[in-house]
């Protein structure tokens, strides 16, 4: 939990709009009413990612020594695995093209007493490549960003960086709102993504989001996640692929763990994988 003294400045940047800026390729949408129920949710964001996303990581990645927090927001996700006594990163950097955003998430990282280098954030420029070296780190990861990327062009080359800036061998973890919902995550607009609107967000098809990660190996997230929740409630030890692959199929998000390729491996798989390859993957990314 945070310290109050942090605790108290967050809860005044939030209520100041620091989470409520929806970046839509490096254009700021408009600040609407921050409500207290929106308020609590990002103080509880840190518990949330402990819950949701460490567990994730801690049994298919282990133990990294750099991370990359890509449009980390106010700190939520970056500062639940700076705390993960399994990642144990020796240094984590979260990125966003928002200042009052990175600011908040300054306040959030004090507040637990972590600082740099263990954690540091960066305000970036949204509209160029991520400032860092090719496999710069081990893991990297980026949670419902892509969504508010509007074009498929951008979309590919923004994924393009995320594979760069991580290690052959490395990871990254992607999550990013499944299109067959009646509902919107974002703006909650029903019928899902049957209707485009510019300035609105939208989800990118299992299919597109496994094009992107051709010539990857993929973890089977979505089955394992499935057999977790089944297997919490007493109910079976493990259901069938199959089974795990079309329950998934109607749950919020899309979530992706894909391991980059050795050297060896990318020059097995040629100049990106085809389409059947991609198509074949595709179940596995919700």
């Amino acid at each position: 939990m945070m310290e109050q003294a942090e605790l108290h400045t967050f809860r005044a940047l939030i209520k100041q709009g620091a989470a409520a800026q929806d970046i839509f390729d490096g254009q700021v949408e408009a600040i609407g009413p921050v409500s207290e129920a929106f308020v609590q949710r990002e103080i509880a964001r840190v518990t949330q990612h402990q819950a949701a996303l460490c567990p994730l990581l801690e049994r298919h990645v282990g133990q990294v020594n750099s991370v990359l927090d890509v449009g980390c927001g106010t700190g939520g996700t970056s500062v639940a695995m700076a705390l993960s006594p399994v990642l144990k990163p020796l240094r984590l950097v979260g990125v966003d093209p928002n200042s009052k955003t990175i600011e908040a998430a300054r306040v959030r990282a004090q507040g637990y007493q972590l600082s740099p280098p263990r954690l540091q954030f960066v305000v970036i420029d949204g509209n160029r490549p991520l400032p860092y070296r090719d496999g710069e780190f081990d893991l990297t990861t980026c949670v419902s960003v892509l969504e508010f990327i509007e074009t498929d062009s951008e979309r590919r080359r923004f994924v393009s960086e995320l594979r760069r800036v991580t290690r052959p061998g490395g990871y990254v973890y992607l999550a990013t709102p499944n299109p067959y919902r009646l509902s919107r995550v974002h703006k909650s607009r029903w019928i899902g993504d049957s209707i485009f609107r510019k300035g609105m967000p939208w989800s990118w098809p299992p299919g597109c989001v496994a094009e992107a990660f051709a010539g990857c190996q993929i973890v089977p997230l979505a089955r394992f996640r499935m057999s977790e929740v089944f297997r919490g409630r007493g109910w079976v030890t493990r259901l069938p692929d199959w089974m795990c692959d079309l329950m998934v199929s109607i749950m919020p998000w899309q979530k992706v763990l894909a391991r980059m390729p050795q050297p060896d491996q990318a020059q097995t798989a040629g100049r990106g994988a085809g389409r059947d390859e991609a198509a074949g993957a595709a179940a596995n990314f919700r």
